[in-house]
């Protein structure tokens, strides 16, 4: 073999191992900036949600508002018992260390992240629901 067949053939060889390692980093391995995000965005989901939940029986309580009917036309103590439920179950510790020990592609955490963020804006929008009627009461108390 002459010297430019060798050089060309290891060459050829060191570029498909580097395409190996790429596409392994890329769509095999869990990518730690997408789990490093889901974490984030899990912890931020719950800590609204325990948030709103003692929110609203801080309000429930100071306004005997516990029958009244909030956003999703349920009362507020269902809303709670709603919200403390899946603090239970869909964002509880144990789930996220759970999954965190599964094999998480990147379209998995990229879904689950999506899920989280959706769930982060309707909490927030119950947040600014709440936010509102209790400026209205205090305001109506005044």
């Amino acid at each position: 073999m002459s010297l430019i067949t060798i050089l060309i053939t290891v060459i050829g060889g060191i570029a498909s191992i580097l395409a190996i390692i790429d596409y392994k980093k890329k769509h095999i391995d869990t990518p730690r900036e997408e789990l490093h995000y889901l974490k984030v965005q899990f912890m931020a989901t719950r800590t609204l949600s325990i948030s709103l939940a003692k929110k609203l029986e801080q309000y429930a309580n100071k306004c005997n508002a516990w029958d009244e009917k909030a956003m999703l036309n349920t009362t507020i103590a269902n809303y709670i018992q709603l919200l403390k439920n899946s603090q239970e179950t869909n964002l509880s510790i144990k789930l996220l260390e759970t999954t965190l020990k599964s094999p998480l592609t990147g379209k998995i955490i990229q879904s689950m992240v999506q899920s989280l963020e959706e769930q982060f804006k309707d909490l927030q929008k119950i947040d600014s629901w709440l936010q509102a009627r209790m400026l209205e009461k205090d305001f109506n108390n005044d």
